[in-house]
């Protein structure tokens, strides 16, 4: 029995982990969602971005997410663009979401 301790704790961090990246990336992308409703958009699409994060790529930290996003907005064009959730130390422990448009 002593010898099955060890790989319950094992398990149980694997599954404690991998609940908390779902649930930090589930978040994240509730927060991208929230702000473009409440900036007049509906979003389309999102996509993660773990390389290539366009206009965030070299000015954030590993704690943010960073999503390529398609929106409507309320004049019912589509825009594309990009959305950085979390803010620089914190990262997901902040609500903070910037979202920079692809120029037209």
């Amino acid at each position: 029995m002593h010898n099955m301790v060890p790989i319950l704790v094992v398990v149980l961090a694997v599954s404690v982990g991998t609940f908390m990246l779902f649930a930090v990336d589930a978040r994240a992308r509730s927060e991208v969602a929230d702000w473009l409703s409440r900036n007049g958009f509906q979003l389309l699409e999102i996509e993660a971005r773990a390389f290539k994060k366009g206009p965030f790529t070299f000015t954030g930290s590993p704690n943010q997410h960073v999503f390529r996003i398609e929106a409507r907005d309320s004049a019912g064009g589509i825009v594309k663009g990009w959305a950085r959730y979390g803010d620089w130390v914190f990262g997901w422990m902040s609500d903070e979401v910037e979202v920079r448009w692809d120029d037209a």
